[in-house]
Order: C-alpha cells, then structure tokens, then sequence
C-alpha cells in the first residue's frame, strides 16, 4: 500500500498515518480467524445448559476460551485461528460425562456439537426426557425395594427432592 501526501501540512500527515495504522491493525487482528460455534447436548439432542467448555490451542498448549453454556447448549461464538484445537466439554455438577474433541479450524465457518452421556455413579440413577418418571429401584436379584430413600435432581442440579419407594420399589419423580 502506498500512501502520497498532496499537502504538507504536519498535523494532517500525522492524522491520516494514524487512521491507516489503526486499520491495519484492527483488519490484521482478525487476518486468518474464523467464527467457530459449539454447543453442548444429551443423546437425544435436547441442549445441556451449564456445561463448562474449554477450548485448547494444540499448537500454543494455551486455554484460548473457558465459558458455560447457555440455556440452549450454546456458547458464544468465538473466533479462531487457523489450527488445532482440542475442545473439552465437562459439567461441573458431575451429571454427565466429559466430552474431549480435537477440532481443525480453517478458513471455513465450523459448527460443533458435543454430546454428552449421562454419568452414571454408583447407587444413582440418570434418566433423560420428561420432567415427571416413574423410577423402580430392584435388588440384585430382580425384586422391588421398598423404603428406599431416592435424591433426584435437574440437569442443572438446581433443583433437588427426597422421594422414597413404595412396596413396588417405585417412586413418582417430578422435577421443575
């Protein structure tokens, strides 16, 4: 780029110098980024709020975004550079299962979806869909157990309730 001057008036020459070195560096911020979008969902698709996504230049080692999805699985769209990433979706209620996945981002727009599995721990149950299940609680050997106590919570782990089996081994769970 070549920049003559018709004038020789110093103020000008320093203003309009200014005016092409904040454009060339505001244009070259970007030079070689691209919008990449993520979001975060179960098995059947329906969007994980509050999912923690870390995104990880594999060529810097450095964390490049650390944000919570929102309450359509979504993060902000970000913009990267030309390269690889390694992106990391996990929840910090431990209610679904860490989700790590390499991403090559080029010139092209990139969309990502990252599904994630239900965790399941040791005398917990996890269950996808409707906000009111009935959950039936058997011994090893296939029989009801009845008095139990039952902790059910959300998705978000927000909202939790105390239920306990009937003679069946069942209890009506209703989550808000």
């Amino acid at each position: 780029m070549m920049i003559r001057f018709l004038h020789n008036s110093g103020r000008q020459n320093v203003f309009v110098c200014s005016l092409v070195f904040f454009y060339l560096l505001f244009a070259s911020a970007n030079l070689g980024a691209t919008t990449v979008g993520i979001s975060t969902k179960d098995r059947t698709g329906d969007p994980i709020a509050n999912a923690l996504v870390i995104i990880k230049s594999l060529e810097t080692g450095r964390e490049v975004v650390r944000v919570l999805s929102d309450k359509q699985g979504q993060i902000p769209e970000v913009d990267l550079h030309r390269g690889f990433y390694r992106v990391i979706a996990t929840d910090p209620y431990g209610l679904w299962e860490t989700k790590v996945q390499e991403l090559l981002v080029t010139e092209e727009r990139r969309d990502l979806s990252l599904f994630l599995d239900a965790k399941p721990t040791h005398d917990n149950v996890s269950f996808l869909g409707s906000r009111m299940q009935t959950v039936q609680v058997l011994d090893r050997n296939g029989k009801p157990v009845s008095e139990l106590i039952v902790l059910a919570w959300n998705e978000s782990a927000i909202y939790e309730k105390w239920y306990k089996t009937n003679e069946q081994g069942e209890a009506n769970v209703q989550l808000a």
